[in-house]
């Protein structure tokens, strides 16, 4: 890709393996919204876990995109959440990934107003907000 850029693998945990990508301009490396990430990360764990035997999770990271994208989807799941408190109807937010999805019920799963769950099916699969009853 013509990049100047250095790998950095590490182990976090057993069986989780980051590699972060680290070098300047690599918004090319990101893609919209992380596409050429999550190719080069489902690469990386073709290659790591060739058998499709249950192996490490691989995840793939430049410019700390997926450290930022957390922090986004929090602070638009509490946002979202006080919106459903103030209307007491139900929010929903299409277009997320699992991961995306499973950020957003980690940031609301503490708060006693709301509720999170997901509905639907593959690519229309939603998260909805909603607030408890009283």
């Amino acid at each position: 890709m013509g990049l100047n850029a250095e790998v950095v693998v590490n182990e976090i945990e057993e069986g989780e393996i980051t590699v972060e990508i680290r070098g300047e301009g690599l918004g090319l490396l990101t893609g919209r919204h992380g596409a050429t990430l999550d190719a080069l990360q489902m690469l990386a764990a073709i290659v790591a876990n060739p058998n499709h035997d249950p192996g490490s999770r691989i995840i793939v990271d430049a410019e700390n995109y997926r450290e930022r994208r957390r922090e986004l989807l929090r602070q638009m799941a509490i946002q979202q959440a006080e919106k459903a408190k103030e209307s007491q109807q139900e929010v929903v937010i299409p277009d997320l990934k699992a991961f995306e999805r499973r950020i957003v019920h980690l940031a609301l799963k503490d708060d006693p107003e709301v509720e999170t769950y997901s509905e639907g099916e593959g690519d229309d699969r939603c998260i909805v907000i909603s607030p408890r009853a009283e």
